[in-house]
């Protein structure tokens, strides 16, 4: 089976990125709860796990966290949007350039 090349370059960051702090059941558990939203059904991972191991990410896991915490509620979007101008896109499974994303509006509401 041949795969197209953005495809392949998804599929390297992620293994890049991830490697270390999940594993494939995980990512897949992950991009099913954003699909359905918050579900009730014994998510794989609780809201806190989910934290702590993109907390081991580093930087960058500590940025998404930051990212959730603003989206989880609406007051704090506007208070967010109010100050930035603008949201920090929340990643993306299936965009292989998603986390540069997040990285480059963070860095440029930095600047």
């Amino acid at each position: 089976r041949v795969r197209c090349l953005g495809h392949i370059i998804n599929l390297s960051i992620q293994a890049f990125l991830f490697h270390k702090v999940f594993i494939i059941k995980e990512l897949e558990a992950l991009d099913e709860e954003e699909d359905l939203g918050d579900s009730e059904d014994l998510p794989l991972l609780s809201n806190i796990e989910k934290q702590m191991k993109f907390r081991l990410l580093g930087p960058l896991g500590k940025l998404y966290n930051i990212v959730v915490y603003i989206r989880r509620s609406p007051s704090r979007i506007a208070r967010f949007k109010a100050l930035a101008r603008r949201l920090i896109p929340l990643d993306n499974r299936t965009r292989w350039n998603s986390w540069y994303t997040i990285l480059d509006v963070a860095l440029e509401k930095y600047t």
